[in-house]
Formats: structure tokens, C-alpha cells, sequence
């Protein structure tokens, strides 16, 4: 069984004792059964929506950076170098002289 299913039948299971729990009158009870409705709301809200893109992480991209660099030294500066000539290049074709 899959993470995800797994995942989804706790929620159900989850939300099938709280509805139960909610007329037990315990102090405790109440209290228990709070955190895990609160539980179960912030888990939904921050659910990935299927078919909508998740959006992108920007914090993720300077570690994978640093990643690329790391494994590949002789590949990035070959990148570096071919993307200064890009904008160069460009920076001279759009003002006109060569």
C-alpha cells in the first residue's frame, strides 16, 4: 500500500473518532479531541492539490546549486563561462555596435 493511501485512510479514521468524540462531555477528552481536529485541518491545508503545480521552492534552489558545483567543478565553470558570453553578446546586439 502506498504512502499516500496510507496517509488518507489515518485522516478518515482520524476524522471518524472525532465525529464520534463529539459529544463525550471529559475535559480531557475535549481537549484531545481539539488537537486532533486541528491535527487533521492542517494536514488537509497543506495537502499538494492534485493537478495543480506545487509551486517553487526557492530556498531549495542555492543548496542544489552548491550540489551542482560540488559533483560537477569543470561543468559550472564551462556554464558560467558560456552563460557571460550569452549576455554579453546580448548586451552588445542590443545596443547596436559591435
Amino acid at each position: 500500500m502506498s504512502y499516500e493511501r496510507q496517509v488518507g485512510r489515518l485522516m478518515q479514521d482520524a476524522k471518524e473518532l472525532v465525529t464520534k468524540l463529539r459529544d463525550v462531555k471529559n475535559p480531557e477528552v475535549q481537549r484531545l479531541r481539539d488537537r486532533v481536529d486541528v491535527c487533521i485541518l492542517r494536514t488537509e491545508d497543506s495537502a499538494p492539490r492534485r493537478g495543480k503545480p506545487r509551486p517553487l521552492n526557492v530556498t531549495r534552489i542555492p543548496g542544489s546549486l552548491f550540489h551542482y558545483v560540488h559533483e560537477h567543478p569543470w561543468l559550472a565553470i564551462v556554464t558560467a563561462a558560456s552563460l557571460a558570453y550569452t549576455v554579453a553578446h546580448l548586451s552588445t546586439a542590443s545596443r547596436g555596435t559591435k
